[in-house]
């Protein structure tokens, strides 16, 4: 802070160098000479006393104001961030998953139209198309075939 030696330099102060000397006095930042300058000031000049309670008020008003106590704890405020940090998570996966079921069915069907595949145009097996083979036959009641039994299983 620059010193003033004479009282007249002091009363030539600007506003700034006026509000940096007092606002130095009220935070008990200043020498014992820039101490003595504050209290001639406050002694002979009005404008210099009022600014010097307005800005005591004010650095009152501000050590006075409550800090507000929170509702929930540390602990439970940090599990809410990872639980939330967790859920976006998991929106993000299943966005990623139904995103790539999507792009795979997009690409299944351009294959499919790229290749010509058309379900009309599958064939399907008839006995004509099957030449030199016997037709079909089914035994409902009797078997074609002679099943054994089981050796110690006898027979009625």
């Amino acid at each position: 802070m620059k010193m003033h030696n004479s009282k007249n330099e002091l009363n030539n102060l600007t506003e700034e160098e006026r509000f940096d000397l007092l606002s130095a006095y009220i935070d008990n930042e200043v020498t014992s000479v820039e101490r003595q300058q504050v209290q001639y000031l406050l002694d002979r000049d009005p404008e210099f006393k009022k600014l010097y309670s307005q800005l005591n008020a004010l650095s009152s008003g501000i050590q006075n104001v409550p800090i507000p106590v929170s509702q929930t704890s540390h602990r439970e405020l940090s599990q809410q961030v990872f639980q939330k940090i967790d859920r976006q998570s998991h929106l993000k996966r299943i966005s990623i998953l139904t995103g790539g079921a999507i792009a795979s069915m997009f690409v299944g069907a351009g294959f499919s139209f790229l290749t010509g595949f058309n379900s009309a145009k599958l064939e399907m097996a008839t006995t004509q198309s099957i030449k030199g083979s016997e037709p079909l036959m089914i035994a409902i009641n009797e078997p074609l075939v002679r099943i054994p039994q089981n050796p110690g299983i006898s027979e009625q």
